[in-house]
């Protein structure tokens, strides 16, 4: 009995040995990984990202035929071997179409910057509307009381508002052009309290977005809109 109980104590301290090297591991492997880029938005001009097959991800053709503009946030590892592998939708709201097209392309990405560890990156991909040709004209402020409707954005714009691509809390006043042709022109930022690089992201869902445009007169026109958004 005693031998039995001894084989029984050596089992559970050569278990506790185990979990802990794998703890240990654990602890190893985040110390030595490097803190996500957030190349969505405050490093978006400096992060170098992996070559890609097109400078921006197609849309799908299921996409045009249904209207399912918008952006998706993505993250993904950058290996050592310059592969973009670990891709994952940082944002559950976007469509998953979407997401699907933004993993193809990814995949196809490489980078030839030598590193010394693995990069984990995030990063906003946009999806927008067909190019129109561009229209030089003057907004004109919305007066409903006038007659003029209000533009509408598209009802299948992803996902339904734009997401955090950074950290922090807050609201953003962002004011922007609805074309004559639906199209989102100049944005500015009108201010706020939430991180001022959530104004790119914004920025980019609003021009992901088609709109129907003002009417007056029954005809077609530019407006300025403020809006907020809180994150």
């Amino acid at each position: 009995m005693a031998w039995g109980a001894q084989r029984v104590g050596q089992a559970r301290y050569g278990s506790v040995i185990a979990l802990a090297a794998i703890y240990l591991l654990a602890v190893a492997s985040c110390a030595h990984r490097s803190p996500r880029v957030r190349r969505a938005a405050e490093d978006s001009e400096t992060v170098e990202l992996p070559a890609c097959p097109t400078a921006v991800p197609p849309v799908p053709a299921e996409v045009s035929s249904e209207g399912r503009y918008g952006v998706v946030l993505v993250g993904y590892t950058v290996e050592l071997d310059g592969r973009v592998d670990e891709i994952e939708l940082d944002d559950p709201r976007a469509s998953p179409l979407l997401f699907s097209a933004a993993k193809d392309w990814l995949e196809q990405c490489r980078s030839s910057q030598q590193r010394v560890r693995p990069m984990r990156i995030s990063e906003l991909l946009t999806f927008p509307p067909p190019d129109l040709p561009p229209v030089t004209e003057t907004p004109v402020p919305l007066d409903e009381r006038s007659g003029m409707s209000r533009p509408k954005r598209g009802p299948h714009c992803t996902p339904d508002k734009p997401p955090t691509a950074v950290p922090g809390k807050g609201t953003l006043s962002v004011e922007y052009v609805v074309q004559s042709n639906g199209r989102v022109g100049e944005t500015m930022l009108g201010g706020g309290d939430a991180p001022k690089a959530l104004f790119r992201t914004v920025r980019a869902w609003l021009k992901s977005c088609p709109y129907t445009p003002a009417m007056r007169d029954g005809q077609p026109v530019a407006v300025r809109l403020s809006e907020s958004f809180t994150f």
